[in-house]
């Protein structure tokens, strides 16, 4: 989905799910499954009390396991939320074509003393406002102004620091000159960036740099170790790029765009300009990726101790179209197997 200067990505604070996609359960805290037999593959099955259990395989790090809540179906072209290792988002706004929305009642100290059996209706004090859609989170958003009552589009003085896809070198880098920007792409861009060839080393205090990326032609692929723009057979196992710029988005060559593991962050949190980025953070966790911010984001808790994940004291609704649900997350790991990316949930339609 692309984003152009008058739908502007929103910015947040990582999460730390994505640092925890390969993590293995010990023990599956979910101790009803060998009692009552549950099934332990994908599956769906009634609670007893007019409403559904359903197992979900996110196991696969890089595909969306989607579930269609109205009818209970796994993977179909209709889909209410979806899940990949850790995360969970809802078909609507950055996620999806739908007009999901959801509401974590913890949020609000809605949660009913009997959790999930005696919520019975949507608390009366709930407001339009308090129906959440997801929003992508990129360190990258903010490298642009967009000013609505010029149409101006400018530079913004953010200074980016890059770890580049091969997870070895560094860069920081600022867009210093946006020329014949136009609806759907910002024309040619001048990067202003210092790189570091040698492995390892956060040292970024060299002369400045810059180049040239001609963006008006489609998506543009960057390599600092090339220094500027690279042509590209197929992004999505190449790693000779760091970066690529699609429209008014820039990604990472991570995730569901490259095989890379390329992250940075924005040096401006810290009120640096150029010239003060003299070296890169060693602190790993500092350079991220694009994520899904959902209200589902915190649905977890994690044990430092035993590197396992564990629902939160949550519990949600779902709202798409007139239907409404009450859903909540019991497990992360199969029980069979002790394997993460398992979920299993409970919900059911509201009045």
């Amino acid at each position: 989905m692309n984003t152009t200067p008058w739908r502007r990505t929103a910015l947040f604070l990582p999460l730390a799910a994505s640092l925890f996609l390969g993590l293995q359960a010990c023990s599956d805290d979910d101790s009803s499954n060998d009692t009552f037999n549950e099934p332990t593959d994908q599956a769906t099955w009634d609670d007893g009390q007019g409403g559904w259990y359903s197992r979900v395989d996110a196991s696969d790090a890089e595909t969306w396991a989607r579930f269609d809540l109205a009818d209970r179906a796994f993977n179909g072209s209709a889909w209410t939320i979806k899940f990949r290792r850790s995360e969970i988002a809802l078909n609507g706004g950055d996620s999806g074509d739908g007009s999901v929305s959801a509401i974590n009642l913890a949020d609000h100290g809605l949660i009913p003393a009997g959790g999930f059996d005696a919520l019975a209706a949507v608390d009366a004090s709930l407001t339009e406002s308090d129906w959440m859609t997801d929003l992508n989170s990129n360190p990258l958003a903010g490298w642009y102004n967009y000013n609505p009552m010029t149409h101006e589009i400018t530079p913004s003085d953010s200074v980016y620091v890059l770890r580049c896809a091969d997870g070895n070198h560094y860069a920081k880098f600022q867009v210093n000159v946006i020329d014949n920007p136009g609806m759907s792409n910002p024309g040619t861009l001048t990067l202003n960036y210092v790189h570091q060839a040698t492995a390892g080393n956060l040292d970024l205090s060299a002369t400045p740099q810059s180049f040239q990326v001609d963006c008006s032609s489609g998506a543009a692929y960057i390599s600092f170790a090339s220094a500027g723009q690279v042509t590209v057979a197929d992004p999505l196992t190449s790693m000779d790029w760091d970066l690529f710029v699609d429209g008014y988005d820039i990604h990472f060559n991570a995730g569901e765009y490259g095989p890379g593991t390329a992250g940075g962050y924005s040096a401006q949190l810290a009120d640096l300009n150029h010239a003060d980025v003299s070296q890169a953070a060693p602190t790993p966790n500092l350079y991220m990726a694009e994520s899904v911010q959902s209200v589902f984001s915190s649905w977890y808790d994690y044990d430092g101790a035993t590197h396992q994940l564990s629902p939160a004291d949550c519990l949600y609704l779902v709202r798409d179209g007139s239907s409404t649900w009450k859903l909540e997350i019991l497990s992360y790991y199969n029980p069979a197997t002790d394997a993460s990316g398992w979920f299993k949930i409970r919900y059911a339609l509201l009045p």
